[in-house]
């Protein structure tokens, strides 16, 4: 199954993004452009594979939907200060990319310092907290914003890990949607991402969601093979064997 339909128009998918098929509206979050580059900074080496599995994960996205605009979440960017060239040429390739055939709309995610600079260069609208987006509210989620039906965010960067008895682990990134609370976090796109384990941690970043238990949270998860119904992370954590 590559997409589940969780209201009138409105489908999770197996490309990392939600799209809006009654808008033609992709929506994702999180690429961290520039994050090998923070890496390396830290005396991590790792192959320059990011931007192009990103262009891979966003090809597919383009074929499979034909979008008529884009929606980053925020967290375009990796680093705090201003990006290198290498980052640099990298924020405005992968723009370039989204803007070939689609409008494009940013909001503004708690590592995008500058990025006002790389959206006045290209004319797209960069939105500090939130955008609203027919009755759902838009945001990043690293700041406490006031929402209208349903709340759509990343900062999280939600993911499941999956034990067997003999101790195996697998971790798949993931949705993670409360109908009753009207709220959707989104998987980080970024390929670098592992994503944090929503069965082993015990409370959310994003101050919209610290009042909330995880518990009450439904898992979708992306695999090789599609979107996987976990169903609640109450009763995964109680369904997990103990080591």
């Amino acid at each position: 199954m590559n997409r589940i339909e969780i209201r009138d128009g409105l489908f999770l998918t197996s490309d990392y993004c939600v799209w809006y098929e009654k808008k033609g509206t992709v929506i994702f979050t999180d690429f961290h452009l520039g994050y090998k580059s923070a890496l390396k900074e830290d005396g991590i080496s790792l192959p320059t594979f990011q931007k192009e599995k990103l262009l891979d994960r966003l090809a597919d996205i383009k074929n499979r939907y034909d979008p008529e605009s884009f929606i980053v979440l925020g967290d375009f960017k990796h680093n705090f200060g201003r990006s290198e060239n290498q980052e640099f040429g990298e924020l405005l390739d992968i723009m370039d990319y989204l803007l070939e055939d689609s409008s494009l709309v940013m909001i503004k995610g708690n590592h995008d310092n500058y990025l006002k600079n790389y959206t006045n260069m290209k004319g797209v609208p960069l939105y500090e907290e939130k955008m609203i987006l027919d009755d759902m509210t838009l945001t990043h989620g690293h700041k406490k914003v006031n929402s209208e039906g349903l709340l759509i965010m990343g900062h999280e960067h939600p993911a499941i890990e999956i034990k067997d008895e003999v101790g195996s682990k697998l971790r798949f990134p993931c949705f993670l949607h409360n109908s009753k609370r009207r709220i959707l976090v989104l998987p980080a796109i970024d390929p670098l991402s592992e994503g944090r384990d929503v069965i082993a941690s015990t409370s959310f970043f994003s101050k919209n969601l610290e009042h909330l238990d995880q518990a009450d949270f439904q898992i979708y998860a992306i695999s090789e093979t599609g979107l996987m119904d976990f169903h609640r992370v109450g009763d995964v954590r109680n369904a997990q064997p103990c080591f």
